[in-house]
């Protein structure tokens, strides 16, 4: 379970979940430039661009990191659901 101080995040693609966990912080291509989210952050819903997602943990560890091709983000009550449409390799 998620602390007042983490965000509990899922990222979706069209093969499956391929990261679920806390975070303290994610940074991501959003439709009108970069992006990035803290815990508390107020509800969100944005479209994804190609670019880089970074999913970090408290001491700035990567947790999820990659390069995608476009998706949603959608926080609320800090929990963060990202649904890309690809992952590049």
């Amino acid at each position: 379970m998620a602390s007042a101080a983490s965000i509990q995040c899922q990222v979706v693609a069209p093969t499956g979940v391929v990261f679920e966990g806390a975070a303290a912080s994610l940074k991501g291509p959003g439709w009108e430039g970069g992006f990035g989210v803290l815990p508390r952050h107020a509800p969100y819903l944005v479209r994804l661009i190609e670019g880089a997602l970074l999913i970090e943990n408290e001491q700035k560890a990567v947790l999820y990191a990659a390069e995608i091709t476009g998706g949603f983000l959608l926080i609320a009550e800090n929990k963060c659901t990202i649904m890309v449409e690809g992952v590049k390799q």
